[in-house]
């Protein structure tokens, strides 16, 4: 970790704090709000980054030197509906979709609903297709999968509008899913307090193991410390796990 250099310089005043009932360690650290783009790099050791971050905005914006891309370009997407058991209305999902070249076409397509949209995008623009998800789609299992495809690069972040509030998530691309992860819960209270990961299932069946550190709900058992949970998933399915 001391060798972790950010823009090429050792990264000042961090505190490390060990991850419990692994080898590993984590960090954060405020790089500030100028519009730069940065690297971090350490010599011979892998290590994971997780960027957050928030900007008033009310029209695209170009930098410029054009477009600043996100870490998180690609050409297909898939976004599982959410499921919510109790769901009595109707939930509100917008996609908004960032281009990085001219005369980009990017759709999206939910088939169980027969949605279908499509947006062309400029360099630097940012497109937004909003759709709505039945109750009975939101209350079913497995989830109804959502594909987002383009003929260029983009980037998309899915918005939830629910009780009020919106919830953001920038959506990985097919091609980076991935097969392990190590989910972090940040520390304190929100004003729910609910703090819960979700685990996408993509094109095949799928079993999934999650080591636990710290108790957890799950399928409406409590899981305490150490304990290992076995999921199988079908195709387009998610599960929640979250933070006793």
């Amino acid at each position: 970790a001391p060798q972790l250099k950010f823009d090429g310089h050792p990264l000042p005043n961090i505190e490390w704090k060990p991850i419990p009932g692994s080898d590993y360690s984590w960090a954060q650290y405020d790089f500030g709000t100028k519009p730069v783009s940065h690297t971090v790099k350490h010599p011979s050791s892998p290590f994971g980054l997780v960027i957050m971050g928030y900007m008033k905005q009310t029209a695209p914006q170009t930098s410029p030197t054009g477009p600043q891309p996100s870490g998180h370009l690609g050409k297909e997407f898939f976004v599982p509906t959410p499921h919510i058991a109790n769901q009595k209305e109707p939930l509100r999902m917008e996609f908004r979709i960032t281009a990085y070249s001219d005369s980009t076409v990017a759709t999206v397509l939910c088939e169980k609903t027969n949605f279908k949209r499509e947006l062309t995008l400029k360099t630097g623009q940012t497109g937004t297709i909003e759709l709505t998800i039945p109750v009975e789609i939101l209350t079913s299992v497995p989830s109804t999968p959502i594909i987002i495809k383009s003929d260029k690069l983009i980037s998309v972040t899915a918005v939830i509008f629910r009780g009020g509030k919106t919830e953001n998530t920038e959506i990985l691309s097919m091609q980076q899913m991935g097969v392990e992860y190590y989910v972090m819960t940040p520390p304190g209270k929100s004003e729910s307090d609910s703090k819960e990961a979700t685990i996408v299932n993509y094109q095949f069946e799928n079993k999934v193991d999650i080591y636990v550190t710290s108790e957890v709900d799950f399928d409406e058992k409590k899981y305490p410390k150490g304990s290992k949970i076995s999921v199988n998933l079908k195709p387009s399915q998610t599960v929640q796990i979250g933070r006793a």
